[in-house]
Parts: structure tokens; C-alpha cells; sequence
């Protein structure tokens, strides 16, 4: 099981180096797939104190706030993280327009996550049975009646789940990538 797998080589790693960042991430994600969320904010705390400018552990910290629905503490992080690091703009931004579209400021979601936002919301949208145009990143009006539709229920998530879309939302161009980050 590389699960397993991956918690026995972080464990092996901070066994010979306690200190050492990338397996103490690690053990976030650990914490997080085990449901002990509490343990994870303990780790990344002490992390963001020891190592407070490795953009992973900011990364990391922004994704946490996030999940907590803390979202003002987690643009905060994205904030530092691409203060320290503007090669950082896609996976900024593309977080970004996630945490807009908790908010439901869809508008603000699609400005920072570009195409792959609204790939993701059009398969979001086509899961909810509102949208049933293509899933290609190219905002049109069907998926703006869609949008109109969702936002007026109240239980309606234009986001997919996490196992669903995938393929269709990850960044397989490194063109398309360059492309975007210089616009």
C-alpha cells in the first residue's frame, strides 16, 4: 500500500533527522488523512514558527486555513508565499480562486483561477445536472444560467467532488502553464 508506504519513509526520515521540514509535512498530510486535524495545526504551527518562509509550509498552512474555512488566514499565507516566490502564481492563484468560490464570489473565483476554474466548475456544474456543454475552460452563457440556477439554492456547489474532474482540471501542458502565468 504506498500509503503506508509514504508514513513509513517519513517516519524513517525524521528517525535519522527529526528536524527535517519535508517529513514533518508530511506527517500534516498524515494527521489529515487519519482525521486528527487538531494534530496537524499543532505540526504546521510549529512549523510556520521554526520554518515561517518555506513556501511548502506556507502552502501547507493556507491549505489547512482553508479546510478550516478560515479564509482570510489562508490568503494571507498564498499572500507570503508568492512574496517570497512569483513563480508560485498558478498554484497561487488557482487556490485563491478556490477559497472566492467557498465565499461564492464566483467572479473573483474565475478571475484568479483562470480555465482551470472554469473547468472545474463546469464539471461541478455538470455533476449538479445544470450544465451540459463541453468542459473546456471557455466561460459561455449555458454555464452562466447554470451559475444562476446554483447560486439561488442555497445547498447547490458548483465545485465537483475532489475524486471527480481530475483529469480534466490537472495541468498536463506545460505550454498552456507558461502561457497563463505570463498573462
Amino acid at each position: 500500500n504506498s500509503g503506508s508506504d509514504a508514513i513509513t519513509l517519513a517516519l524513517r526520515a525524521l528517525d535519522l533527522e527529526p528536524n527535517m521540514v519535508d517529513a514533518r509535512l508530511q506527517m500534516v498530510y498524515v494527521y489529515l488523512h487519519h482525521g486528527d486535524k487538531a494534530q496537524a495545526h499543532e505540526l504546521i504551527d510549529a512549523l510556520s514558527q521554526e520554518a515561517g518562509n518555506d513556501p511548502a509550509v506556507l502552502f501547507v498552512a493556507g491549505m489547512l486555513y482553508r479546510l478550516d474555512g478560515l479564509y482570510d488566514q489562508a490568503l494571507a499565507q498564498y499572500d507570503r508565499l508568492l512574496e517570497l516566490n512569483r513563480r508560485d502564481i498558478v498554484l497561487v492563484s488557482y487556490n485563491r480562486g478556490r477559497i472566492y468560490t467557498h465565499q461564492r464570489d464566483y467572479d473573483r473565483a474565475m478571475w484568479y483561477g483562470g480555465g482551470r476554474m472554469i473547468k472545474l466548475y463546469q464539471c461541478g456544474l455538470t455533476e449538479q445536472r445544470l450544465y451540459t456543454g463541453e468542459i473546456d475552460g471557455i466561460w459561455r452563457p449555458e454555464l452562466a444560467d447554470a451559475f444562476k440556477k446554483c447560486v439561488r439554492d442555497v445547498t447547490c456547489d458548483p465545485l465537483p467532488a475532489d475524486e471527480h474532474c481530475r483529469a480534466a482540471t490537472s495541468w498536463s501542458d506545460p505550454v498552456e502553464v507558461s502561457l497563463w502565468v505570463a498573462n
